[in-house]
Parts: structure tokens; sequence; C-alpha cells
């Protein structure tokens, strides 16, 4: 739950104005001029916030509002944070409560958690054992050590393109085997109906480039 704030202004949130909202003595609550009941919540300490409010569907105009935690700026950007909210509303829109699965948060699994399960359960048993090492190295001893504490649901397109490029500063080849590796976690999580449909963080990265091996 995320506590409304009762000074408001309107602005189309984007990085420039999501920059520009200054703190002030008291909180304060920029909307979105586009998406509805997308906001981004500024603190006197400087903290900002994007949020979402909603009515439940069928609780109509007098129907009491609820607000809910879309992101911190800074591990999201307004982009994802944008999209994030856009689903969101399509839920309610649809009759889900994402609300109340938000309350469920702290029981979603973590980036550890599911990198098991999807080894134990997919990997191992339906890949060669050769195979298996690597995606074991990738996750494990690479990508895990980084992000495994972190919520699956949770992970932004930023965590792992940070990882990518941290571990591509000395190993390209394996940041970008690493990179192929989650996003066939992300599918696998998705298909177990772990993640939501079309949950894919580690798409659309741009790779490293790799020096072509010649033949002799």
């Amino acid at each position: 739950m995320v506590a409304p704030s009762t000074k408001t202004t309107n602005a189309r949130l984007i990085k420039r104005t999501v920059d520009a909202a200054t703190p002030q003595s008291e909180r304060y609550v920029v909307w979105d001029s586009e998406l509805k009941g997308f906001g981004l919540r500024v603190e006197p300490s400087g903290a900002k916030t994007f949020l979402v409010r909603h009515r439940p569907k069928g609780a109509g105009r007098t129907g009491a509002k609820r607000f809910m935690k879309v992101g911190r700026y800074g591990t999201v950007t307004p982009d994802e944070a944008r999209n994030r909210a856009r689903a969101m509303l399509g839920a309610v829109a649809g009759g889900g409560d994402p609300t109340g699965e938000q309350n469920k948060a702290r029981e979603a699994i973590t980036m550890a958690a599911l990198a098991k399960r999807y080894l134990d359960e997919e990997v191992t048993p339906k890949l060669k054992p050769g195979t298996t090492t690597l995606y074991s190295h990738y996750l494990r001893d690479l990508a895990v050590p980084e992000i495994g504490r972190l919520k699956a649901d949770a992970i932004t397109r930023s965590d792992i393109s940070k990882l990518h490029l941290n571990i591509g500063r000395t190993r390209p080849v394996a940041a970008n085997r690493v990179l192929a590796t989650l996003s066939a976690l992300f599918s696998y999580g998705a298909r177990q109906s772990i993640l939501p449909q079309g949950f894919n963080p580690a798409h659309g990265i741009g790779k490293f480039r790799e020096a072509a091996q010649g033949r002799f």
C-alpha cells in the first residue's frame, strides 16, 4: 500500500520531468498527463517512487481508491514504470486485484530459487551433460551471485543489462551466453506460470561483438 498525497501536479512522466521533480517540504505526487492513474511520488528526502492509483472494478466512483507501488526511480526507468503501470491498470480493468497480488510479493520466488528449479526440472533432464554444466556455470557462478537475491518478477532490463556489462568487461563471450541463458530462464518461468506471460527482461539487450573463429 502506498500512502496518497494531498499535493499533486500533472506532467508527462519522462526522464526529463522526473529528474526535474525536486523535493519539497512535503511529499507530493506528479500524475502522468497521458496514462490516467500513473504517478510519481516525491518525498522530502528526494526519494522518488512510481505508483498507480485505482479503484477496484465494480466499486464505482464512490469506491475507495487504492495505491500501489510500481518501483523506485533509479531501480526502474520511467518507461519501465509506465509499462508496469499500464499492466497493473489493465489487470484492474479485467477484474484482477493487483493490490492483493502486490501484498504477496514477499512470497515471490527469487532469481536463485528460479535458477535452481530451471536447472533441476528443465535443463538437467533434457539437455546433454556438457550443456547442463555450461548452463549451471552461467547461472550459478555468474548470474546468481549478482542478482540471485532479487525477486524474479521484479527483475528489470536495467538489472540484466548491468550484469551483462559487468561480466562483459573481461569476458564478453561469457556475458553473451549468460544473457541467452537468462532469456531461456525467463521463458521457462512464464511457461510454468511462475512469471507473467511475456515477461523477459533479458530480451532486447545488445550483445558484445564476438571475434570470428577462423578454420585452419
